[in-house]
């Protein structure tokens, strides 16, 4: 399977964090791919969060320890 996280930061209620998604060429959450150290679906979307856009992620507080939205299938491999 391929596994992925994104998340979705918001500030005052009012604001959403999106970034341009360097491979497709849209603005979406900040997220990636899941790395074999990485415990929780948390704890990956917090370091892809630190990773994409270079926040602090101990100043970023979840509001939900399991995940809001799970969606999953087959995707093929790529060819390298």
């Amino acid at each position: 399977m391929h596994v992925t996280v994104g998340a979705l930061l918001v500030r005052d209620e009012a604001e959403i964090l999106l970034i341009e998604h360097r491979a497709y060429g849209i603005t979406l959450q900040p997220g990636g791919h899941l790395e074999p150290t990485v415990t929780t679906l948390v704890d990956a979307a917090l370091r892809e969060l630190a990773a994409e856009t270079g926040l602090d992620p101990g100043a970023v507080f979840p509001a939900s320890q399991t995940p809001v939205y799970v969606e999953y299938g087959r995707v093929p491999a790529r060819p390298e």
